[in-house]
This record gives C-alpha cells, structure tokens and sequence, in this order.
C-alpha cells in the first residue's frame, strides 16, 4: 500500500530522470513543503504529477 513520507518523495527524485531539474535546485525538505494537496496523493502515479506541477510552478519565468 502506498504512504506519502519525504522518503518516497526522495526515492522518487532520485529514480526518475525527468525530475532531475527539481532535485538539483531544492532540497527534498523544500520540495517537500512546496507539495500541494498531500493527502489527495494516493499513489505513483499522483506524486510523479504532483511532483511535476512543483517543476512547472518553480521555472523561472523571463519576458518574451
């Protein structure tokens, strides 16, 4: 059964290449606190969008 803790947050930073950016600019602390909606993820598959939508809201954001 899946549980939520920073381990599997680290776990997960560390497996999976597409988090790369994250994980080399925050701390698993910070990604941590920067976690929406903890208790609504459930599963793999949740914390890698949750994990994503983290990437997305912490890119740095230039003038076109």
């Amino acid at each position: 059964m899946f549980k939520l803790s920073k381990e599997v947050v680290a776990e997960m930073l560390a497996d999976d290449a597409a988090l790369g950016t994250l994980r080399n600019q925050y701390s698993t602390d910070e990604i941590w606190d920067l976690l929406e909606d903890k208790d609504q993820i459930e599963d793999e598959e949740a914390l890698f969008n949750a994990l994503m939508d983290v990437t997305y809201s912490t890119r740095p954001k230039g003038h076109l």
